[in-house]
């Protein structure tokens, strides 16, 4: 049978277009399932915990603290944080308003993975970097130089004096001294101690994080020494309060003469 427009209405006609239709409802309902799966894989991806990012070659960004959960210094600290000013300098020459993330900083492989938190926040407390944080620290979400940086790297003697490239005898003999003073910082920082008592710790421990940022040829090793007897008042009266306190005496002691 013909209808009108020559269009054929026959029950057999009829029934082929139905299987037809349902072809085509079977196929975009399965386009859809798998759009939304794809969708949704997306989005968990974007929630993913930045400690879960996988890195090519590199692992996962957790994995740098050893089995304390303290993060090791597996090469000397001041040359780590030269490197770090200078790919951040070279990147803002490249682009001022650029900010980079952990995994730029990473890309050429000369900043291992387990010293890029603690030298980068360093770095950020002495104002030489400002760091975008996330919403899992201590991993930062980009940093970038800031200008007192861009000053120092652009002053070669200042810059090779506080961040030599290669560390000279002294510094080598206290290489554990700048990783002792970090865990000292954050255990002072956690210290049960509130009003007067706290505020002069952690000046005092400030005070000697700023003293031992000095090229180690330059220490004033009475300053320290006094300095480590009154942080050392504070752990007799809180037993174990400070416990780095004690290595990192021994690390400043082997200092070469």
């Amino acid at each position: 049978m013909v209808g009108p427009q020559n269009v054929c209405i026959c029950a057999e006609c009829a029934k082929r277009c139905c299987n037809l239709l349902h072809e085509g409802e079977t196929s975009s309902k399965s386009a859809v399932h798998a759009a939304d799966k794809e969708a949704a894989d997306n989005a968990g991806a974007s929630h993913r915990k930045p400690n879960d990012m996988e890195m090519p070659g590199q692992g996962s960004l957790a994995s740098g603290p050893d089995r304390t959960g303290r993060y090791r210094m597996s090469q000397h600290a001041k040359s780590i944080r030269r490197r770090i000013l200078l790919m951040l300098y070279d990147r803002y020459l490249q682009d001022p308003l650029n900010m980079s993330t952990p995994q730029d900083v990473l890309e050429d492989g000369t900043v291992p993975r387990a010293d890029l938190m603690a030298n980068m926040h360093y770095l950020s407390d002495r104002g030489l970097v400002e760091l975008m944080m996330g919403y899992n620290p201590p991993l930062f979400a980009a940093a970038r130089i800031t200008a007192d940086g861009i000053d120092l790297v652009e002053n070669p003697f200042q810059f090779d004096l506080w961040f030599p490239g290669a560390p000279s005898s002294a510094e080598q003999a206290v290489a554990e001294a700048p990783e002792l003073m970090e865990r000292l910082v954050a255990e002072a920082d956690f210290a049960p101690l509130d009003g007067e008592k706290r505020r002069c710790l952690l000046r005092d421990v400030q005070y000697l994080r700023d003293e031992l940022a000095r090229p180690a040829e330059r220490w004033r090793i009475g300053v320290m020494e006094t300095v480590l007897a009154w942080l050392e008042a504070y752990d007799e009266q809180q037993a174990g309060m400070l416990p780095s306190l004690t290595e990192l005496r021994k690390a400043i002691q082997r200092r070469a003469p």
